[in-house]
């Protein structure tokens, strides 16, 4: 994904937070980023293999808590 549309995705995370989470992410190898020269400069973020094993892990937690109704109760 285009760093636009990361922001675009999740709207109540400032700019900054999500940009220090990204490379802590890069940092850990769970996150890839490709920079294009301009005009405008942008970059790309993609998930590693570590980053896609991550995300199976976070969705089966998710699915988890959702059933156990914790997510809805933590939202309220």
């Amino acid at each position: 994904m285009r760093s636009r549309d990361i922001d675009a995705e999740f709207p109540s995370i400032a700019r900054q937070v999500l940009g220090t989470r990204l490379n802590e992410l890069r940092e850990l190898g769970a996150v890839q980023r490709r920079v294009f020269d301009g005009p405008p400069m942008t970059s790309e973020y993609s998930l590693t293999d570590l980053g896609r094993e991550i995300s199976v892990a976070a969705n089966v937690l998710e699915n988890a808590a959702r059933k156990s109704g914790e997510l809805e109760a933590n939202a309220a």
